[in-house]
């Protein structure tokens, strides 16, 4: 999906993923499709939607972060089985 995004979109929006991820993972793979597709990277975005909360109260902020990121996770592992792959445990 990276490598068709590189080749027909000016950018893709990431859904949480890690700096490593994007450096190891998604630039290589977009930078391979804007190649195929004989565009440069130059003006092609990068986005990362990290989930994120401003508030006087800590607590509330950390326990509503951990069950939005808990509930993708579960939501990420039903999409992975539907498409055959196992959910990984962690």
């Amino acid at each position: 999906m990276l490598r068709l995004a590189g080749e027909i979109a000016d950018g893709v929006l990431l859904w949480a993923c890690p700096a490593d991820y994007m450096r190891d993972v998604v630039v290589p793979e977009v930078t391979a499709g804007r190649e195929r597709a004989s565009k440069p990277l130059d003006g092609f975005e990068i986005l990362a939607a990290i989930p994120s909360a401003v508030s006087d109260d800590r607590a509330a902020v950390l326990d509503g972060v951990r069950t939005e990121l808990h509930r993708l996770r579960r939501g990420n592992a039903r999409g992975r089985r539907r498409g055959g792959a196992r959910a990984s445990r962690g």
